[in-house]
């Protein structure tokens, strides 16, 4: 995991609860999410951005507003999403 990214989510820790998964079950959990085969069919692009997600880049999905939003690892993605996320309304 790159150093801003690090940092932007220590900066964020206190405002979003962050769940990890470890790399043994993130195919499963991928799967159940409906993420897995778009990703590895190169489908997936970053709600924020529309980089195309891959394993290597996903940083992680929210659900708002009742749709899945996956993210890539980029430090402004997840700043963008973890402000989304702690706007009042979006609990």
């Amino acid at each position: 995991m790159s150093r801003t990214l690090m940092h932007t989510l220590k900066r964020f820790r206190n405002k979003v609860s962050i769940a990890a998964v470890h790399d043994d079950h993130l195919s499963s959990i991928l799967a159940q999410a409906g993420l897995l085969e778009p990703i590895l069919a190169a489908t997936a692009k970053c709600s924020t951005c529309g980089l195309p997600l891959t394993l290597e880049n996903l940083a992680g999905w929210l659900i708002h507003n009742g749709r899945l939003q996956p993210f890539c690892d980029r430090a402004i993605c997840v700043t963008n999403i973890s402000a989304t996320e702690t706007r009042p309304g979006n609990e």
